[in-house]
């Protein structure tokens, strides 16, 4: 029975990594394109400032 759950185990394990390579690279393009405009916002607030 060991040896069953352990490739049950690994056969979920495949299916959620396919699942998540899916949707990571979309996740790290909306990330990138959310995060950019923040930082450009706070380079000018800093210049400013000083």
């Amino acid at each position: 029975m060991g040896t069953r759950n352990l490739k049950e185990h690994y056969a979920i394990r495949k299916a959620i990594i396919k699942e998540f390579q899916k949707c990571q690279p979309s996740a790290i393009t909306c990330q990138r394109n959310s995060y950019k405009p923040y930082a450009k916002v706070n380079q000018s607030n800093l210049k400013e400032s000083l």
